[in-house]
């Protein structure tokens, strides 16, 4: 059962997100959004890269608890006498404020605490998975020092480790050179002074039966996707003000101010509006799509068959797991190709998907090598036609670290990245829009908005889930899982039929991986072939 008198940590970042998040934090957990795939494979990571830090410090103690926080508590209170570094140190403290006359407490667990001066003071090091340190990691150890010193403990510096994005994976994980560490002292102490008046304000909301009014904005992106996002966003229309393309602060305070909450209320002469906000305003304005017929032409006319779709899916990681690559490291394991040789035909498709159990772009390199129809050590030279992508810079570092990787294949590589043309130009420049894209130039806004098809039925509906499923499944995670002491085989009553349920996740998983790299190229495709038509 949730303390609604404790303050923790998380609490207090979901607060400085969005207060009316906290409130159900407190309140009315049950009906707050189960976080997706993406997340919860986040807190794996975090908890992984956590485990690689205390590393650093072998003859650290444990005091994280399977029990309450009181028993944390108390247990880091025998241990901070060891004069060693503590792992998970928990404290808690009476934070000033009330609820029904009854004292607000503030609670936080460091990830490391660092005895110095012989254990008078210690350094908070705070562990992050990030190459860098972000503006929420400091309000975290802000809030943590603001505790540990309300507690009773002598904080001397404040240390985020993070990842080392320079590090090169040789051998066996090294736990220093992989982490950097950055101190965040003084910035931690510009937030300190704001806490008290935060608990003051966090008070009043836990009390109250129902959560705050908040309006809906970029925060429910941003330092993390809010699981309300869904909730909040669900009636917002696709006019609304919210989804004006690169709309800035300043101009979305005035547009609020005078009242304004859909494109269509704002005045053709209002200041700050940008070309490409007011296309979005007198579509939503007319009901009607907007199409720039001769800057459509122009782009097609610089298309030249035979046509190479291509899309690639990449996986991703704080921990390199390929020898020689680096922390976060976009390493391809599928790509989708579908070649249209002239205008009238109907393009062919192509595709690899790596098995796994590896490093998989020599595979896939051959492949592709293949499938553009060259030989080992071809130059490319012979080479005709477009290789037609979106977003063309993704693509493009993909092939660029594909040539690197292996010489032979940089001739080829480098003739078809000369020939590349990028399916996004169009829809970021706002030769064609349309309400239902909401501000957005991505082909899973523009894709639907132009044809029949679109993501909404597929059990893969983007590139990051793409990734996680892959890696997630694949022997190189699992490896490395297993080489790190992380599995747990505990409850595995039947090893043939977990070994069998196994194998029919696997299929599916490939199968799902499959269909949603080739709608991309095939949806490459059918955009291509609407803008034709919208040109003429």
């Amino acid at each position: 059962m949730t303390d609604k008198k404790l303050i923790s940590k998380s609490s207090y970042l979901i607060y400085r997100q969005c207060p009316k998040y906290f409130w159900y934090y407190i309140n009315d957990r049950k009906n707050i959004p189960e976080f997706d795939q993406r997340a919860k494979f986040n807190f794996k990571i975090g908890h992984i890269i956590g485990n690689l830090a205390k590393l650093q410090y072998r003859e650290g103690v444990e005091a994280s608890s399977e029990g309450s926080l009181e028993d944390n508590i108390e247990k880091t209170k025998a241990l901070l006498e060891s004069g060693k570094p503590v792992f998970e140190a928990g404290f808690m403290a009476e934070a000033g404020s009330k609820i029904k006359h009854a004292p607000v407490r503030i609670y936080a667990r460091a990830d490391i605490l660092l005895p110095v001066d012989g254990g008078r003071q210690w350094d908070i090091i705070e562990v992050k998975s990030s190459a860098g340190v972000k503006a929420v990691n400091i309000t975290d150890v802000a809030f943590q020092k603001y505790c540990y010193r309300e507690a009773g403990l002598n904080i001397r510096n404040c240390f985020v480790m993070h990842i080392n994005s320079n590090y090169i994976l040789n051998g066996g994980i090294d736990p220093f050179g992989i982490f950097r560490m950055t101190e965040i002292t003084e910035e931690a102490g510009k937030i300190i002074p704001h806490i008290k008046n935060d608990i003051r304000k966090m008070a009043e909301i836990m009390e109250k039966n129902e959560p705050p009014v908040t309006e809906v904005g970029k925060f429910c992106g941003s330092p993390f996707d809010c699981p309300l996002k869904t909730v909040c966003w669900e009636n917002i229309r696709e006019t609304s003000i919210f989804y004006l393309n690169s709309l800035n602060r300043k101009t979305a305070k005035r547009i609020v101010e005078r009242g304004f909450r859909h494109m269509h209320e704002i005045p053709e002469d209002f200041p700050g509006i940008n070309y490409k906000q007011k296309i979005q305003i007198d579509c939503a304005k007319n009901s009607e799509c907007w199409v720039d017929k001769t800057a459509i032409s122009n782009f097609i006319s610089n298309i030249e068959y035979p046509l190479y779709f291509l899309d690639f899916e990449t996986f991703s990681s704080p921990v390199p797991l390929i020898e020689g690559t680096r922390p976060y490291q976009a390493i391809p394991f599928q790509f989708s190709l579908h070649i249209a040789e002239s205008p009238d035909s109907i393009p062919e498709h192509h595709a690899f998907l790596a098995d796994g159990k590896g490093d998989p772009r020599p595979e896939l390199s051959i492949a592709l090598r293949k499938k553009f129809g060259f030989s080992s050590g071809d130059d490319g030279r012979a080479f005709k036609g477009s290789l037609v992508v979106y977003n063309e810079s993704a693509e493009r570092a993909i092939l660029r670290d594909l040539a690197a990787f292996n010489s032979r294949n940089g001739g080829w590589i480098f003739k078809i990245s000369s020939r590349i043309i990028d399916l996004y130009d169009p829809f970021k420049n706002f030769y064609f829009y349309s309400v239902s894209q909401k501000g957005s130039a991505s082909i899973k806004k523009v894709l639907p908005a132009l044809t029949d098809k679109n993501y909404s039925e597929m059990a893969i509906k983007n590139g990051d889930i793409a990734g996680i499923n892959f890696l997630s499944g694949s022997m190189l995670w699992k490896n490395f899982i297993t080489l790190n002491n992380l599995d747990n085989l505990n409850g595995r009553h039947n090893i043939e039929e977990d070994l069998q349920d196994q194998a029919e996740k696997e299929e599916l998983l490939r199968f799902n991986l499959e269909q949603y790299c080739k709608l991309d190229t095939e949806g490459l495709y059918h955009i291509l072939e609407k803008l034709k038509k919208l040109a003429i």
